[in-house]
């Protein structure tokens, strides 16, 4: 399985919205993607899609703790921290998950 990432160059402006098959792929291996532009534009469409009312913030949130250990850029870093501090207060149910 596999999926393909629009725009990954940022060249455009647009908002991508993931099928079901890509965001099942993203959240096993979000953290091979080779380059940190691509991952990073995959971080925003997410956080979009949780935004926009597309995933949950507890799906967000899971590939978090999933992915974010192991990522290495720095901008990565700060930008989805920013989310996921978002996500927790405005996108998330109240209680123990």
């Amino acid at each position: 399985m596999a999926c393909v990432i629009l725009n990954a160059e940022d060249n455009g402006y647009c908002k991508v919205i993931l099928d079901p098959t890509s965001i099942a792929y993203l959240k096993e291996n979000l953290n091979e993607l080779e380059e940190d532009l691509t991952r990073l534009i995959v971080w925003r469409s997410l956080w979009d899609m949780v935004r926009d009312g597309k995933i949950s913030g507890v799906e967000f949130l899971t590939s978090v703790v999933k992915h974010l250990p192991t990522e290495t850029s720095t901008t990565i870093n700060s930008e989805v921290i920013a989310f996921t501090k978002a996500g927790i207060e405005g996108y998330c149910p109240y209680g123990p998950w």
